[in-house]
């Protein structure tokens, strides 16, 4: 499981996603921790009216090394991809949600959950352990979870959840799920204040002069 960071480049581009600059970013980051585009899976997220942001879906292999290119022709939309595939990589671009890795050792089964404001309303992060309990057979007590860089409270709140900051709501809906705080890896780095990562609130607050993504990418194969 690895992150990138500004100096890799924007990962995601909202207004273009054939975007070629972000295509060769991806193309360089996965390239340099020796992972094959053509096993990557993009994580495609679709904010609308819709009223689910806890959509999960396993990854469709025919999907392989073509959403990551920028063909989207045909887009896997969902706000998790999961594989039980350890050739498969699955990369997730974001700023100021939390990127949540979730591996079970015993049961071989990946998950790489997008858990932004809209889907930790819905309890996000407890329905992300709990499609893997329901679907794979995972037992939560034994899940490894690793947590992106994501804004601090005191910059980004959740109003509907009384104020709430972003990781200490994913920390508790994953307990509620069984997740074991000490299974729990978490990226302390705060995206409004670290300029390693970006920050989209940040830009448009206009106290950063790029807006962009950094991804996240985990693979069973290459550590997670």
């Amino acid at each position: 499981m690895k992150f990138s960071k500004v100096s890799d480049g924007s990962m995601l581009n909202r207004g273009n996603f054939s975007d070629s600059e972000v295509r060769a970013n991806r193309e360089r980051f996965l390239a340099s921790n020796v992972l094959d585009i053509d096993q990557t899976a993009l994580v495609t997220i679709m904010y609308n009216d819709e009223v689910s942001y806890t959509h999960y879906e396993e990854v469709n292999p025919q999907q392989l090394g073509k959403t990551i290119r920028g063909d989207l022709e045909v887009p896997q939309v969902a706000d998790a991809l999961i594989t039980t595939d350890p050739k498969v990589t699955i990369f997730l671009a974001l700023a100021d949600c939390v990127g949540t890795v979730l591996y079970s050792p015993r049961e071989q089964v990946l998950m790489v959950s997008h858990l932004g404001r809209h889907s930790l309303e819905q309890n996000g992060g407890f329905l992300s352990v709990q499609k893997l309990v329901s679907d794979y057979g995972v037992d939560s007590a034994e899940l490894q979870v690793w947590l992106s860089p994501a804004p601090s409270k005191e910059s980004y709140q959740i109003w509907k959840l009384g104020g709430a900051g972003m990781k200490e709501t994913v920390f508790a809906q994953l307990q509620d799920a069984g997740v074991k705080l000490e299974n729990i890896v978490d990226n302390p780095a705060e995206t409004d204040k670290s300029e390693e990562y970006f920050s989209h609130s940040q830009f448009k607050a206009g106290n950063r002069e790029a807006d962009g993504r950094f991804a996240v990418i985990a693979n069973m194969g290459a550590g997670k």
